[in-house]
């Protein structure tokens, strides 16, 4: 029983330093990848014509660089032996709740972009004549659809 008590005792410490160095790698990796990551979607964010413009885009940029300045001017989590991976991990955890409104920005961002183009404020590349294009098919379908209904009577 007390070879089984300390087989279990070297199997857990065993386990637990296992998983300490691979949640060192990990905290490592992601030093190391995100801010890659958050480069390339800013240089992505930059790049879209015309959303790049718009405000809620704009601030879903700022987070981005904030994050990614932040994330630059940390040190390896796997400095001092892991010891600093506690620090990094409430890091990260500030970085994702700075990041929870993102998607809802970029839908915001989508959505003033639409007003832009609506009120004419937009209106060359791919939104030319954006707003004559919507007017012709609605009327279009109401044209037809009584033109439609009108054969049908008449049949």
């Amino acid at each position: 029983s007390s070879s089984s008590s300390s087989s279990s005792r070297l199997m857990y410490h065993q386990n637990t330093k296992a998983s300490h160095e691979v949640l060192t790698q990990v905290a490592s990796f992601i030093h190391h990848e995100l801010p890659i990551r958050l480069a390339r979607r800013i240089k992505d964010l930059q790049k879209v014509p015309y959303l790049s413009e718009m405000p809620s885009v704009q601030a879903v940029k700022d987070i981005y660089i904030s994050s990614f300045l932040t994330l630059i001017h940390e040190p390896n989590p796997r400095d001092n032996g892991g010891m600093r991976e506690p620090l990094f991990a409430r890091k990260l955890e500030l970085l994702y709740e700075r990041h929870s409104s993102v998607l809802v920005q970029m839908a915001k961002g989508a959505y003033e972009l639409r007003d832009k183009v609506r009120r004419g404020e937009i209106s060359d590349g791919p939104f030319a004549n954006a707003n004559t294009k919507n007017n012709d098919s609605s009327s279009l379908g109401r044209s037809s659809s009584s033109s439609s209904s009108s054969s049908s009577r008449s049949s």
